[in-house]
């Protein structure tokens, strides 16, 4: 055997090599790419349960004190009786859950929250919205939210008619 077989064997083996490593490679990829999904995936399902908890603990919290209860009550139906007490604490209260609004809007902005998900938070936002009391307070005082949010959602104010 002269040194030219000998060279042609040995390319002929770095090319299995190579289309080995290749294969690997290509199986690797394929194997990082269904881990990436099935993480975001994952990722995705704890923002939806995140989010369902949160629902359930605001509805509780109003359903557990007499006193929130009252105020939501009275926002809704007679705000005009509305002390200044009273004022104050649905401004906080709603600052607190438009922030939560605004972080959801976030999260659909992102891919976290599906359109099926963040169109249904659009809905509740809205008939916060309608409260004429509240109506009134996120013409006032919604700047503590980002200007992008308070645009969207004036833009969906603003559809509804």
């Amino acid at each position: 055997m002269n040194w030219e077989a000998i060279g042609a064997i040995g390319e002929v083996g770095g090319a299995i090599g190579v289309i080995a490593t290749l294969g690997y490679l290509a199986v690797q990829v394929r194997q990082n790419t269904l881990n990436l999904r099935q993480s975001g995936d994952a990722v995705r399902a704890a923002t939806e349960i995140e989010n369902a908890r949160f629902a359930a603990e605001w509805n509780s919290e109003v359903a557990r004190d007499p006193a929130l209860a009252e105020l939501w009550v009275v926002a809704r139906q007679s705000p005009e009786q509305m002390t200044p007490n009273q004022e104050v604490r649905l401004a906080f209260l709603m600052a607190s859950l438009f922030y939560r609004f605004e972080g959801l809007y976030r999260q659909y902005e992102r891919g976290l929250l599906s359109q099926e998900s963040w169109q249904a938070w659009e809905s509740v936002i809205l008939a916060v919205l309608e409260v004429g009391h509240i109506r009134a307070w996120w013409r006032r005082d919604s700047h503590p939210v980002s200007a992008s949010f308070r645009t969207h959602i004036d833009q969906l104010l603003a559809a509804r008619g």
